[in-house]
């Protein structure tokens, strides 16, 4: 996949266009499995099927990246952190609607957890040409699992209910990381973790 888009509609030479990539975390099947049901669940009772439709993975975001230029570099920066990262425990506390038409899953913050972020950040961070959603820098990210996505207030409500009445607290634990693109996610770079 290109990032460099090479003529216009006009046939005249454009600059490169801005791709946003992922680097994220997926889980154990049991973890996948309750997670996928809590969003299946969503769906039914919402009836809003984005989660589904595009064929979205549990996973947890470490970092959100754009560039223009960058994707060899970031490609390479991901495969880097094979065998660096680790088969994290997490605890998936609570869930919340606190994002603007959003139901997720909190994650509890650990020290392994940030352990891992850093490791993550630290890595892509001495790529040029990248810009790293403020949100997902270390110190801001707020680790979460989405579990409905482009909710009205009363489809949010209704997950909300859904979740509260179907959710209690339980551990989990990353298995695998990925650098991905587009929607539905494509994984340009994907490993296990131990």
């Amino acid at each position: 996949m290109s990032l460099w888009r090479i003529k216009d509609e006009l046939g005249n030479p454009s600059r490169p266009q801005k791709t946003m990539f992922l680097v994220s975390a997926f889980f154990d099947p049991l973890t996948k499995r309750i997670l996928q049901n809590l969003i299946n669940g969503i769906a039914d009772v919402t009836g809003n099927q984005f989660m589904l439709e595009f064929n979205v993975p549990p996973h947890l975001t470490f970092l959100q990246i754009q560039t223009r230029t960058g994707q060899e570099q970031l490609e390479q920066a991901v495969k880097n952190l094979e065998g660096k990262l680790k088969a994290v425990p997490l605890t998936f506390a609570s869930c919340g609607d606190g994002i603007p038409n959003v139901v997720f899953a909190k994650v509890r913050m650990t020290d392994e957890l940030k352990t891992q972020i850093n490791l993550i950040y630290d890595e892509i961070i001495k790529i040029p040409d990248i810009k790293i959603n403020p949100y997902y820098l270390p110190e801001n990210i707020f680790p979460h699992v989405t579990l409905g996505k482009t909710l009205t207030r009363e489809q949010q409500a209704a997950a909300m209910d859904y979740v509260n009445k179907n959710f209690s607290i339980f551990e989990g634990i990353i298995s695998e990381a990925a650098l991905t693109c587009g929607k539905p996610p494509y994984p340009l770079v994907h490993f296990s973790v131990r």
